[in-house]
């Protein structure tokens, strides 16, 4: 693992239950929700963590870098990483049904990476989930907020309950 940046060191430690964050590209947006992720899954057992990306070649990309984290696996169904203590890792592409997303149950963090380019369909769904956990959080990344998507739509809204970072420069 590479050492972080000053702004991933930053909002690893300052998460919030639900959060925009625009970052430049390549910056290490992802490299912030693989960390936050394995956190969490290693240190509270038994819980859940959705991660959505816009296509299936994104998908595997992510499941590539989760696994390269130091964590113990046992064999599980594809698009799921399970750890020894019982937390799971659902890594899962962004065209996924809104009715199979809804089967995971209550998750303790859900990420939506590339956040302008998932389909407006799976927010409702995904933020539901999280609002059923008491500790449920929401972290939404991209590098921009154009376009005519939920994610620009929340970005410019006032008084909505998205905390939200930009370290785009």
């Amino acid at each position: 693992m590479h050492e972080l940046y000053p702004w991933q060191r930053t909002y690893l430690n300052n998460i919030p239950s639900r959060g925009l964050l625009i970052a430049a590209p390549q910056s290490g947006k992802t490299e912030v929700a693989v960390r936050l992720a394995v956190q969490i899954a290693k240190s509270e057992p038994g819980e859940s963590i959705v991660m959505i990306t816009p296509t299936p070649s994104h998908t595997e990309a992510l499941k590539s870098r989760l696994l390269a984290q130091p964590i113990s696996t046992v064999p599980t169904l594809p698009g799921v990483i399970e750890l020894h203590n019982g937390s799971r890792i659902f890594a899962l592409p962004g065209d996924i049904s809104p009715d199979d997303l809804k089967k995971i149950g209550p998750v303790r963090l859900a990420v939506i990476d590339d956040a302008p380019h998932c389909l407006d369909i799976l927010i409702e769904p995904i933020l539901d989930l999280a609002n059923i956990h008491s500790r449920g959080q929401v972290i939404a990344l991209a590098s921009s907020y154009d376009g005519a998507c939920w994610f620009t739509r929340e970005w410019l809204a006032t008084g909505h309950n998205w905390n939200k970072t930009n370290y785009a420069g």
